[in-house]
């Protein structure tokens, strides 16, 4: 059997577990929904009629049918994302967001008696999909907890650091567990992967640090951890701060272009007339910023080595509603390109840049109206 054979055996075989993998997914999520909601309606009208121990079933019920589910939610995202999921962005206060989620995640120790407190110490304004990032931070913390002896704690701190000139903001969940080999650390994070370490490796799926890695990624951020055996585990979900606009600008323009001149000269141009510049040498850099900046508008070269105009565009389509500008040079299949884009930019801009034409067609997309203009109507 050739390469190309060989990998094209494995592809189907992904694709059969996956479609498996997502038909067994909707399976079971009606019974637990309704074993959840069953124990709604108990807890409800349990006052009076319930025991005390009753009552500690009925939630101990509750409690379990509800980790099953997200059990089964993260079953589905694997199955149905392939790496790719969308993400409703949202600029939150970085303390109070994980205040809020060590409180809804506390009773997650509550069986294994391990306590979950909060230490947020540094605060930072974020640019997340609230719901994904809340599930990387209860992967993490329910991962700590089956390794943590009862009676200990599992702390979730926060705290602001640089890493190669951006800012990032740091979700630590610390625990005081047994302990990650050395050995194990590089592949922790791979799907299915559960470490062979006592009742622990009874306990999920293995799926719980690879998604939360992913849904970590989706946001520009990274996962590090810190661990050795007998001393407990540190796991930090880095996310980069967002990006503040500063008094009085105009918009804030994404500037994209593999040419640094061309980037230098437009961008102090623009900056000129009051809007506030994001320069990104090249799509993928333009992508991370995306994740913590907000923008209002994209200028995108077409013709880029590592992904082109397009493909900026069609990202820019898929998750958010601000206008595109497409700009290029001539090449001789420019027209075929522009025709076969799924997704039409809302202008397109020969080069070189004719800078009184570029800022009157940015105006027109952003709706601004200029105070000469005004005075004389």
């Amino acid at each position: 059997m050739s390469t190309k054979e060989a990998d094209e055996v494995v592809l189907k075989k992904d694709d059969a577990m996956e479609t498996y993998l997502s038909m067994v997914v909707h399976d079971l999520r009606t019974p637990l929904a309704i074993i959840s909601t069953c124990g709604e309606y108990l807890t409800s009208f349990s006052q009076d009629t319930l025991t005390e121990e009753q009552k500690n079933f009925v939630n101990r019920m509750q409690r379990n049918a509800e980790k099953a589910l997200r059990m089964v939610s993260s079953l589905l995202d694997v199955a149905s994302s392939k790496g790719s999921y969308q993400v409703e962005l949202e600029e939150l206060n970085g303390a109070s967001f994980v205040e809020k989620v060590a409180n809804n995640v506390a009773f997650l120790g509550l069986d294994r008696k391990v306590k979950i407190r909060a230490e947020t110490l540094a605060d930072a304004r974020i640019r997340i999909d609230g719901d994904k990032v809340e599930q990387a931070i209860e992967n993490l913390v329910a991962n700590a907890i089956k390794f943590s002896p009862a009676g200990t704690v599992v702390s979730i701190k926060t705290s602001v650091f640089n890493y190669k000139e951006e800012s990032y903001f740091r979700i630590e969940v610390i625990d005081q567990g047994v302990g990650i080999p050395s050995d194990k650390l590089e592949s922790i994070f791979d799907k299915f992967t559960q470490l062979d370490i006592g009742e622990a490796k009874k306990l999920g799926v293995g799926l719980g640090l690879s998604i939360a890695e992913e849904f970590v990624k989706v946001h520009g951020g990274f996962i590090s951890v810190e661990s050795s055996e007998g001393k407990g585990s540190s796991f930090q979900i880095n996310l980069p701060v967002a990006i503040e606009s500063k008094p009085g600008v105009t918009g804030t323009i994404l500037l994209v272009d593999d040419d640094e001149d061309i980037l230098e000269f437009i961008s102090e141009e623009l900056k000129d007339q009051g809007f506030e510049v994001i320069a990104a040498a090249g799509v993928g850099v333009a992508l991370k910023k995306l994740q913590s900046a907000a923008v209002d508008l994209v200028i995108s070269d077409i013709q880029m080595p590592d992904m082109d105009g397009f493909e900026m565009l069609a990202h820019v389509r898929k998750n958010m509603e601000i206008p595109v500008i497409l700009a290029s040079g001539f090449y001789p299949s420019l027209s075929d390109d522009v025709a076969k884009s799924l997704f039409q930019a809302d202008y397109f801009i020969e080069k070189p840049y004719q800078i009184e034409s570029l800022l009157m067609v940015i105006k027109e997309l952003l709706g601004i109206i200029d105070e000469e203009v005004v005075g004389h109507e």
